[in-house]
């Protein structure tokens, strides 16, 4: 009997392992930690450096000059204030010590009712003083009249003083004094009216 020449083998197929996921070494993971944290820690520095550090700083910067700017403005304006000041010191002492008298006696004649004539004006003047209180005393004299008629002439001439502008400007309102009958010279009365110069600081 021959024997064959062919030998064949017949194999049964193995089944494929599928292969097992292995977790990541230690390692790894700590330097993907690490990798992470370096970027979570870049995004934060950088939010706060260009999200608030930046833009804080510009409008600090921006605020600071605009400061400076209203500072400058302001000695600017405290410095025309003086100056202004000081002009109207200046003024306020050549007006208290020279009274504009020609408009003041021009208004006196003016408002003077018939019947009726001054005897003294009294103004010590202001003395550079512009606080006021310096009194200016007008006496005259006057007629009584058959019906008194000249006593209501002197309340005229007060209401006349005390409208006309030359006076209004610098003097309180004026008040009458007194009315006194002359002891010496019969039908004839006297009187006198007061007032207070201004306050020119105000």
């Amino acid at each position: 009997m021959k024997h064959s020449i062919f030998n064949i083998n017949i194999y049964k197929p193995e089944t494929k392992k599928k292969k097992e996921w292995k977790a990541p070494s230690e390692e790894v993971y700590r330097g993907f930690m690490i990798i992470l944290s370096f970027l979570l820690l870049l995004a934060v520095s950088s939010y706060l450096l260009f999200g608030l550090y930046i833009p804080q700083k510009r409008n600090l910067e921006e605020a600071h000059s605009e400061a400076n700017t209203l500072e400058q403005e302001l000695k600017r304006t405290k410095s025309m204030a003086q100056n202004l000041a000081d002009k109207k010191d200046l003024y306020l002492q050549i007006n208290a010590e020279a009274v504009a008298w020609p408009e003041k006696l021009f208004a006196l004649s003016r408002t003077l009712p018939e019947n009726i004539w001054f005897s003294k004006v009294e103004f010590p003047g202001r003395l550079g003083k512009i606080e006021g209180g310096q009194k200016i005393v007008i006496s005259g004299w006057t007629f009584s009249g058959l019906m008194e008629e000249n006593l209501d002439q002197i309340g005229d001439l007060l209401t006349g003083l005390n409208q006309s502008a030359e006076f209004k400007e610098e003097f309180d309102p004026m008040l009458l004094e007194f009315t006194k009958k002359s002891e010496t010279e019969q039908g004839m009365i006297q009187f006198q009216i007061k007032g207070k110069a201004k306050d020119l600081s105000k």
